[in-house]
């Protein structure tokens, strides 16, 4: 699996107040076209934040439900990508996030 850092900041890990996980579904159909999502003036892959107790497939296969109305199960899910994101005074918040 690949992954991917951006830390402009350089943060170290003990230096992050907050973490926030979440997962992003690409869905490809059989005309090989992919499913975005419009919302906020921005074009997304389905998919949300992790909530209490859940792994990150089973937060994959909620957000898609929701998000979408599609049923997937874990059989068809294969992690491809990790980007981690460290930001500094996420949204003027005063957390580092």
């Amino acid at each position: 699996m690949k992954e991917i850092i951006y830390n402009y900041d350089n943060l170290t890990r003990e230096e992050i107040d907050e973490i926030v996980i979440r997962a992003k579904a690409l869905m490809i159909n059989s005309d090989n076209e992919i499913l975005l999502g419009y919302c906020n003036k921005t074009w997304n892959f389905p998919g949300g934040h992790l909530e209490d107790g859940e792994t990150v497939v089973q937060c994959l296969i909620r957000e898609v439900k929701e998000e979408t109305g599609i049923d997937i199960d874990d059989a068809n899910i294969q992690p491809f990508a990790k980007i981690t994101h460290f930001n500094k005074n996420y949204r003027n918040l005063g957390k580092n996030r």
